[in-house]
């Protein structure tokens, strides 16, 4: 019987920091609740990814809503 073992935090981290940063640009508003995540699970850790998320999936946001706005003028 083998012992199972604890990942490391960037291992762990890693499926969030990457689905949060493509969702962050397909789909702005999942992104921002992957990068909230991200904020709150790896807090002691010293993962800087969530942040970024939140902040790519703003500027997302933002370039649809003018990409948006601007068509239909």
């Amino acid at each position: 019987m083998s012992v199972p073992t604890q990942q490391s935090p960037s291992s762990v981290s890693s499926g969030l920091v990457i689905g949060g940063y493509a969702t962050a640009v397909l789909i702005p508003f999942i992104g921002l609740i992957c990068g909230i995540v991200a904020i709150k699970r790896y807090a002691g850790v010293g993962s800087n990814h969530g942040p970024w998320i939140v902040m790519v999936s703003a500027l997302s946001f933002a370039l649809n809503l003018l990409l948006i706005v601007g068509s239909s003028a």
